[in-house]
Order: C-alpha cells, then structure tokens, then sequence
C-alpha cells in the first residue's frame, strides 16, 4: 500500500506527463518502460490506474528528472 507522500508523488509525475505534447509523451514513456521493465500495455495500465510500487515510483522520478535537463537520456 502506497503512504500519501507516495501518491502525492505518482500524481506529479501524472500531472507533467499528461501536460508534454505527444512526441515528448513518446520518449519519455519509452525510457521509463526501459528503466521499469514495462511491457505492451503496462504503462499506460499503470498510468490509467495509479498503480506503482514503491521501486518504480523512484525509478519514474531518477527517468523524469534526467528527462527534464538532458532528454532523451537512460539514468
């Protein structure tokens, strides 16, 4: 079960992801679907549901916040 700070965390990343233009939504769900191991569906499921683990939550933060001063960039 995810604690509140958790949640508050997923929904940044949600908030930012939903807000990029679709190119940019494209390369970043690719780097984290690397990082995490997300295959097909998975992280559009995911998003959709809010259903991370705590692995992935830091894992989508280090991808995010290397995206933000590098691009397109594997952490």
């Amino acid at each position: 079960m995810l604690t509140k700070e958790e949640k508050k965390r997923i929904m940044k990343f949600i908030t930012y992801y939903r807000g990029l233009k679709t190119k940019k939504r494209g390369e970043l769900k690719e780097l984290i679907s690397d990082e995490c191991g997300f295959r097909g569906g998975t992280f559009y499921y995911k998003l959709e549901h809010e259903n991370y683990d705590k692995l992935q939550i830091a894992a989508i933060e280090r991808v995010v916040e290397n995206y933000k001063a590098n691009g397109i960039k594997k952490s």
